[in-house]
């Protein structure tokens, strides 16, 4: 008897505690995907105040800081250097639920 009782209530916290744990990771996933459109559109944002004409689609946008690309002067001289390192494609496609495209720089909207 006195094991069953154990198992009852055993039970009882586990099914109590898979939820809580389940919404734990759910929202830490929804915080980093909203961390790297922060992150993302800030890089777009320095990346065109430092002279890069900007881009006409998200897409191209990620994959641009995912590679990673040089903003030169007139005189061909490297002014900076922009890259979004170790950014995934799951961490990408995240972050893109976050951003939209307004004169060719990502805004973080979140």
């Amino acid at each position: 008897v006195e094991l069953l009782v154990v198992i009852l209530l055993i039970g009882v916290i586990a099914s109590v505690a898979i939820p809580a744990i389940s919404n734990t990771f759910g929202s830490a996933s929804e915080s980093k995907n909203l961390r790297n459109a922060q992150m993302l559109a800030a890089l777009s944002v320095s990346a065109v105040s430092a002279g890069y004409p900007g881009q006409t689609n998200i897409t191209n946008w990620l994959t641009l800081l995912r590679d990673g690309f040089s903003v030169t002067n007139q005189f061909g001289s490297e002014i900076a250097f922009f890259r979004a390192t170790d950014l995934s494609d799951q961490d990408a496609d995240g972050a893109t639920n976050h951003l939209l495209l307004s004169n060719g720089v990502l805004i973080y909207n979140p």
